[in-house]
């Protein structure tokens, strides 16, 4: 099981459990399942470092890295803007310029 170990947290998280994560400037608020409850950590890491951690994750916005077994729905909207709905409800928009690449790394 692959592990993800953060300053400030008392235990590594598995990888599997990260739903998502956002950045805020220089921290990243990590979106994770913890006994079955979502829960959010905020670490003084970036999304730039997180990111290199996380190589079967995808990058769906400048601030937004998310884990694909999460997604619960793929959503269109009538303006054309793209949504993702993920396993802890959160939705989560995909930027313009990276639908493309978010649609191939999806079909993988």
């Amino acid at each position: 099981m692959l592990v993800l170990k953060l300053p400030g947290l008392p235990k590594p998280i598995a990888v599997d459990a990260i739903v998502c994560l956002e950045a805020d400037i220089n921290y990243v608020w990590m979106y994770y399942l913890q006994n079955e409850q979502h829960q959010k950590y905020l670490s003084a890491k970036t999304l730039k470092w997180v990111e290199a951690q996380l190589a079967s994750f995808i990058r769906i916005h400048q601030s937004i890295l998310i884990n694909p077994t999460h997604i619960t729905q793929t959503i269109r909207k009538k303006s054309g803007k793209i949504v993702i709905q993920m396993s802890n409800g959160m939705l989560l928009p995909v930027a313009r310029r990276r639908v493309e690449n978010v649609r191939q790394q999806l079909e993988k």
